[in-house]
Parts: structure tokens; sequence; C-alpha cells
């Protein structure tokens, strides 16, 4: 019987700071969305399609915490599928995530050593490089995060926004001017009739700023994404890894996989 109690220690840990993270930054975003809604409102600024500001650091040291104490549960889960099949387990033995299948034989042969033949296999068909593992994706960006916070430096988070204009209603064509959406429209109809027929939006996320990270990014479908902006949402990313992390548990300890995986 697997002994799960450091595992699922570390993944409950995981998921309290995330959502202690979560409520911090839907905070941080709803003043400053506000404070877009504003600004723009008021005309003090013209046109902001985005905002850069310095770096959040304290969420950064936050999002390395979370993402080590999920990366450390998976290696924790191998050293107990190693227990579990009556072997003793090596300073070798950990939980291998690969991008690509080359190199994975070589390291999984040493990092599974005494792991079950079943959870091997299983193991391996759960990869990023699987065309069909659901959570591979997931695990390779938290892999992405958690080995830049630990080698390298602390992830960059930032906040980030999009504000403009959409329409609620049509709007008499000799004030748009052909126009269908967008900032300038809202200018056009601003004082008439036809204002409320239009409304300024804002959106703002604390996001990922890193080249390997918007490469990895599966597409968390965020308001920013639809937007045009490929920044990984901070909190979407995370909660796209906690969630991976809790099913590869689940279906290593049941020694089952979901029909998505059948040959």
């Amino acid at each position: 019987m697997l002994n799960l109690q450091g595992v699922n220690a570390k993944i409950d840990r995981a998921q309290q700071s995330l959502q202690a993270l979560d409520a911090d930054i839907a905070a941080l975003c709803e003043y400053e969305r506000r404070k877009h809604l504003f600004v723009m409102e008021q005309r003090l600024l013209l046109v902001l399609h985005s905002r850069e500001t310095e770096p959040l650091v304290n969420y950064a040291v936050r999002v390395g915490e979370i993402t080590y104490n999920l990366r450390s549960a998976l290696d924790h889960l191998v050293w107990q599928l190693v227990l579990d099949n009556g072997e003793d387990p090596t300073p070798s033995n950990g939980f291998p995530i690969f991008r690509k299948e080359h190199g994975y034989p070589t390291a999984a042969k040493k990092m599974l050593k005494g792991v079950k033949q079943d959870r091997s296999e299983m193991i391996h068909r759960l990869q990023p490089f699987q065309e069909n593992s659901v959570v591979g994706a997931h695990l390779w960006m938290l892999n992405s995060i958690c080995n830049i916070d630990k080698h390298r430096y602390l992830t960059v988070v930032d906040l980030h926004s999009f504000v403009g204009a959409r329409m609620k209603e049509k709007v008499n064509p000799d004030l748009a001017g052909g126009m269908t959406g967008g900032l300038a429209l809202y200018d056009a109809v601003k004082g008439t009739e036809e204002e409320g027929k239009v409304e300024i939006q804002a959106i703002v996320d604390v996001c990922f700023i890193d080249e390997e990270l918007e490469k990895t990014s599966v597409g968390y479908d965020s308001a920013l994404e639809k937007e045009g902006m490929n920044r990984p949402s901070v909190r979407l990313a995370l909660a796209g890894c906690l969630t991976a992390v809790k099913v590869v548990v689940e279906w290593l300890h049941d020694g089952y996989l979901p029909e998505t995986f059948a040959e």
C-alpha cells in the first residue's frame, strides 16, 4: 500500500499557497482594472493597450514555492513506488519529465529503478513527448517554472493590461464612420445619445514574462490571450500544474489510466 502522506501534504500546501496567491492577484488586478477604467473615462490618457510595471518579486517567490512543492511531490511519489515494490530507493530515484523522447530511456532507467514495470510504463505514457498525454504539457510547464526558479533566477511575473471598447448595440453609421469597435469609436460617440451603446473594457492579469514559458504554454484561454497577448496567466498556469500533479498521483496510485490513453 502506497504511503502518500508526504506527497499529499506537499500537494495540499501547494494548493493552499495557490489559493492565497490567487486571491492577492485577483485583488491587485481588480484595483488596477478600476483605475484603468477611471483613467479612460476621464480621458486622462487616450490609449493604454498594455502597461509594464516593475517585476512583482513577492509573487515570483511564491510561484517558486508552489512549483517546488508540486515538483517535489512527484519525486516523493516515485520514492514511495519503489518502497511499495519492496526495493530500496536510491538518490537517483525521481520522477522524469521530458519534452523530447531522446534521452528519456537512459534517464528513466536510473530514475525509475525499483519501480514496478506497469507503473514505469504509465509514467512513460504520461510524458510531455507523448501526443496523447493530457497532462504532459502541464507537467512540462511545471518542470520549466521549477527549473528556472531553482537554478537560474526568479520567474519574471508582471502586471499586464489591455484597454479597449466594444459595442453593446449597433451604433449610428454616421457617427461610427465604419468603425466596429475600439477606443476611437468610443471617442466618436462620446457625448452623444449613442454613448451608452459603447462601453470601455479593461482586462488585467499577472502573467509570466519568459520566452521559454511562453513557448511552453499550452494556451490557457485567458482574457489577455484572447486579445493576442502571448503571456501565460500565472494563476491559470499554476492551476493547470496543480491539477496535473493531482491526477498523476491518483492514476499511479490506482494503476489505471483513462481511456484517452488507450492504444
